[in-house]
């Protein structure tokens, strides 16, 4: 039984040294040529893995558990020139590799924002269902309130219909407003009068 629990620790022990013997790391300190300090936020990416770290506030890094073999190292930092290179890794070994990174032009071909329009934004164009349910309308001027951007005016006296205006165009009296409901013209492009 003794035995048993001697050859086990000696496994055990041994496994250990073994995979602490397989763990490899690199640092070092990066700066940029045009000023000669350390980048802050510099990507340090082990080529065609996930696998990667961010330099310090000094420029300082260190990338661990590197697989032992011929590695690719990626350091890219927006200003300036990506750089690669080709190391060698053995089994064990610590690396140090201080690199200076010279600038570079941003190439904003590569550069892609997108984003879902909001709901009930100003540049809105149609009427949901969500927005007559949360402001329930009476009447068709009362509708034609919840579109962004556009104001009724009603005359003072009686039996003058309302006038439309749009934010951003300079209609005479409302002139020039279109409306139409499930794809018909309401009113006459030319006069905007309800």
């Amino acid at each position: 039984m003794k035995k048993n629990i001697i050859a086990v620790a000696i496994l055990s022990c041994l496994n250990i040294i073994q995979l602490t013997a397989q763990n490899t790391s690199i640092r070092g300190i990066i700066t940029g040529e045009d000023n000669h300090e350390g980048l802050v936020g510099v990507n340090i990416l082990l080529k065609g893995t996930v696998h990667g770290t961010v330099s310090g506030i000094h420029g300082d890094y260190i990338l661990r558990d590197i697989p032992a073999g011929e590695q690719t190292l990626i350091f890219s930092y927006i200003g300036y020139e990506t750089y690669e290179v080709f190391l060698e890794f053995k089994e064990g070994e610590d690396k140090e590799y201080n690199l200076t990174l010279f600038p570079g032009s941003i190439d904003l071909s590569v550069v892609s924002v997108e984003t879902r329009q909001p709901f009930s934004a100003a540049s809105s164009k149609a009427i949901r269902d969500f927005d007559l349910k949360i402001k329930p309308v009476r009447s068709a001027q009362d509708m034609l309130l919840l579109v962004p951007g556009l104001f009724i005016a009603q005359h003072a006296g009686g039996g003058k219909a309302e006038q439309i205006f749009m934010r951003g165009f300079d209609a005479d009296h409302g002139t020039d407003v279109g409306i139409s409901v499930d794809g018909l013209p309401v009113n006459m492009v030319s006069h905007g009068h309800g």
